[in-house]
């Protein structure tokens, strides 16, 4: 934000509060002088009354303006976290089509990596999520740190089974 930006809205924010406190001020003035003139005890009792609403109209302000920040900051980690999430599992999914061993056996099956690669930002929530489970169980098995890689039938099954669930989930 510019800083001509910034002193307009300062400027605005300091005309509104004028405006109301002037408008404030203005009213009990005038209930005032109107109280003093039946009698002084009246003047002071809609003085302490205008105080008195003054004082709680403030309190429900900063209450109210605590409450909406308090909500604002919840939804906003709650957002956040989703987009986090899928963003990770994203990752997990397009980690688990780049082994050589998925794209060789998705070769053989006549399926096209990537294509599935290109349609993963395209997926559901639960779509993305049964995707990256499968992705998860295929990473571990075969980037697990061993030096040679041994693919059992369960993760040729995971592998098959991510490249179909974004083949389907994208038609």
């Amino acid at each position: 934000m510019s800083n001509g930006m910034r002193r307009a809205l300062l400027a605005a924010g300091v005309l509104a509060l004028v405006l109301f406190a002037g408008r404030w001020t203005a009213t009990m003035l005038a209930d005032r002088w109107w109280g003093l003139a039946v009698s002084p005890a009246a003047g002071q009792f809609l003085t302490d009354v205008h105080l008195l609403r003054l004082t709680l109209d403030l309190a429900g302000v900063v209450i109210a303006t605590a409450w909406f920040t308090g909500n604002l900051l919840v939804v906003y980690r709650a957002i956040g976290g989703v987009e986090v999430s899928r963003q990770i599992a994203n990752l997990e999914v397009r980690e688990a089509l780049t082994q050589p061993q998925v794209r060789e056996m998705a070769g053989r099956m006549g399926l096209d990596v990537n294509r599935a690669a290109a349609a993963i930002d395209t997926l559901n929530a639960s779509d993305l999520e049964r995707a990256a489970n499968a992705a998860r169980q295929v990473n571990q098995q075969l980037v697990g740190g061993a030096t040679t890689v041994v693919i059992t039938t369960t993760t040729i099954i995971i592998a098959l089974l991510i490249i179909l669930i974004i083949v389907l989930a994208v038609d």
